[in-house]
């Protein structure tokens, strides 16, 4: 295995990855977008919440955004979203160094952020052995990234996209496969799932501010799926998920699914960041409505506090002995050197 990153490095790799890349959506389609996700923040952004934890912070640091999301007019939110990338509301897209960090040209996040996507790139390249084609991340939000074989590979693509391709060797053929992932962040590995499935639903349970840029991710991504925004009095849970492609949900709409609703459960990166009572109540929800598998990749090292917040080790989660754990084995990407660990479990009968 040669995972020799240094015919990858190059400063013009770099600088080609974070040229300006706007979408080609037509305007009057975007609006629409743009209006609907204006509407789904105004009905539900003052809802309590429980499950916010860390991100608590997170979203009282970008506040200003998502009040002219809220408040301002659709231009005022359109111009936000096609560049969420690149403004403040990116901190959901970055790994290794944001764009604010390499465009001025921060020396030691360069070459952490160049050296973390090739490194990444040639772990991917080995293991699921697909041309760089793949890795292809839709014009939407002004991404960046680096470029590699003439792709521009963004931040956690690699990462996304092995994501996506393990999940879908968990479902089954001949049936309309149900994921529902807690905490979509952007819906960079929503997109390499839906791109696959043909005959399946994804459905999204997040919180307000996150599911404004998922929701408008994926709806300009997917124009021909029928996408289920909440804040519109929508109660028929069951006919939810027979009825829409992808689905958001806050995370109280969560315990509202019918029984045996989910094939398959998955999270990365943020079940760690919420309380714990939360967390209890995901994973009781989870017993009576997810019926085969739970996925999770996540922080297991104690004593990490974030913004005040202590987080949760993986090792501690709640989940009922309903489940058996298939596996355990450090995260693909950080190996040995990080914290990270991949959990899968299936659902005893």
């Amino acid at each position: 295995m040669d995972l020799n990153t240094e015919a990858l490095i190059d400063d013009k790799n770099l600088t080609t990855g974070l040229l300006p890349k706007l979408g080609e959506s037509a305007p009057a389609f975007e609006q629409q977008i743009v209006e609907a996700v204006q509407e789904m923040y105004r009905n539900t952004c003052g809802e309590k919440c429980d499950a916010k934890g860390e991100w608590d912070n997170y979203i009282l640091e970008r506040q200003k955004y998502y009040d002219i999301i809220k408040k301002g007019s659709s231009d005022e939110a359109a111009e936000i979203l096609k560049n969420f990338w690149r403004n403040n509301l990116g901190a959901i897209v970055k790994e290794y160094a944001t764009y604010s960090q390499l465009e001025s040209k921060e020396s030691d996040r360069l070459e952490r952020f160049a050296n973390g996507v090739c490194r990444n790139y040639r772990i991917w390249r080995e293991i699921y052995n697909q041309p760089t084609e793949v890795l292809k991340t839709p014009s939407i939000g002004n991404p960046w990234g680096y470029m590699i074989d003439g792709v521009m590979i963004a931040p956690k693509a690699c990462r996304h996209h092995a994501g996506a391709t393990n999940l879908l060797k968990l479902g089954r053929k001949n049936r309309r496969n149900v994921f529902c992932e807690i905490g979509g962040g952007f819906g960079g590995m929503a997109s390499y799932l839906l791109d696959k499935i043909q005959n399946g639903i994804y459905i999204n349970v997040d919180l307000p501010e996150s599911l404004v840029i998922s929701a408008y991710y994926l709806s300009c991504a997917f124009p021909n799926k029928k996408v289920r925004l909440p804040g519109r009095g929508e109660d028929n849970f069951s006919r939810i998920t027979k009825e829409y492609d992808i689905v958001f949900l806050l995370p109280e709409e969560y315990a509202k699914l019918p029984d045996n609703s989910v094939h398959i459960l998955f999270n990365t990166f943020s079940f760690s960041e919420i309380p714990f009572q939360a967390l209890e109540q995901y994973f009781k929800v989870s017993d009576r409505v997810v019926t085969e598998y739970i996925w999770h990749n996540n922080m297991d090292r104690s004593g990490v506090i974030n913004r005040g917040f202590e987080r949760i080790p993986a090792s501690k989660y709640p989940i009922s002995n309903k489940w058996t754990q298939l596996f355990k084995h450090f995260d693909l990407f950080h190996g040995l050197d990080g914290d990270y660990v991949e959990c899968l479990y299936r659902k005893d009968f």
